[in-house]
């Protein structure tokens, strides 16, 4: 199938193996799943604006949750009260949440940037023991967990905590909750890949 532009109302959708571009805009209150999608994919409703250059893996959007495995960004997501895993991703990352909580398992390196942003919610993000990044982690209101060792340096300022540190040569890794605590802790390759069977 090439290009496809769906536009309006309804409950689920489902689009798989797809070779053109890939546009879904309006509201749609079921499911929206999405695999094997070899061009840029846009999702645009009244609380999520989502742009992928490839999804190989799944991609699913429901009202509060959105699940990514397996995807090639750069990525882009901006959104309202929507809990958000990402599983497996290539390139740059840039998200920026209203309220919701983020989970983050790059699974490959080199590592994209990240830019993890959420007004309200915990931000968690395991990187692969051989990842090299440069690492920015605040929240003003709550806690900061370093689970990945010495080479970050923790500080708590006020009710809030930051966390910085540089291993290797690698892109910035920002991350930020205004409310919420944050994790940052190190997986190897077998933890890091997806773990469901085929």
């Amino acid at each position: 199938i090439g290009t496809v532009d769906l536009r309006g109302h309804g409950d689920d959708v489902e689009l798989t193996k797809i070779a053109g571009q890939v546009t879904i805009s309006g509201d749609y209150t079921g499911t929206v799943t999405m695999h094997d999608l070899a061009k840029p994919v846009r999702v645009q409703d009244m609380r999520t604006q989502l742009e992928i250059q490839q999804i190989p893996g799944e991609v699913r959007l429901e009202r509060g949750s959105l699940d990514l495995q397996n995807v090639v960004g750069p990525l882009k997501l901006n959104t309202h009260d929507t809990d958000v895993e990402l599983d497996g991703v290539l390139n740059d990352v840039n998200m920026t949440i209203d309220k919701g909580d983020v989970e983050i398992r790059p699974a490959r390196v080199p590592l994209g940037k990240m830019n993890i942003r959420t007004r309200s919610g915990n931000i968690e993000v395991a990187l692969p023991e051989s990842a090299h990044f440069a690492l920015n982690a605040s929240t003003d209101h709550g806690e900061i967990d370093n689970e990945y060792g010495d080479s970050l340096t923790q500080q708590t300022q006020g009710r809030g905590a930051n966390l910085r540190g540089t291993v290797g040569n690698g892109p910035d890794v920002v991350l930020n909750t205004g409310r919420g605590s944050i994790t940052v802790r190190k997986t190897n390759a077998e933890q890091a890949g997806p773990t469901k069977a085929a």
